[in-house]
């Protein structure tokens, strides 16, 4: 799958979660609070479920950021599966701010991929 293909589909399974108001039906999902996110701290997440990652070739590791108005910022991260478009392990992180090398990551694009 191409990035815009997968941002798509991550919007459209994190809508019908919030639709459904049922997170755990479709995906397990924490919301956490921290002054400043850190590319460490996302990539940390990552490590503890890299088993998650590697036991299937179609799941993929990605955050999903977005500016609030308020200048605020919240990032969605999780482990993508692209063959059943569902979402096995993510968090919502709302964060004031969010440090220069994950700034960089997002500067273009809201969704990365990582490999």
């Amino acid at each position: 799958m191409e990035p815009i293909t997968i941002a798509i589909a991550i919007k459209i399974v994190l809508a019908k979660v919030a639709a459904a108001k049922v997170g755990a039906a479709l995906v397990a999902m924490t919301v956490i609070a921290v002054a400043v996110l850190t590319f460490e701290e996302i990539t940390n997440w990552f490590t503890d479920r890299q088993t998650l990652k590697e036991s299937d070739k179609d799941n993929i590791a990605f955050t999903l950021q977005e500016k609030l108005a308020s200048g605020e910022y919240s990032t969605v991260q999780g482990i993508f599966n692209t063959r059943t478009q569902t979402i096995p392990a993510a968090r919502t992180i709302n964060s004031k701010r969010i440090d220069t090398k994950l700034a960089s990551i997002h500067r273009v694009q809201e969704l990365a991929i990582y490999s």
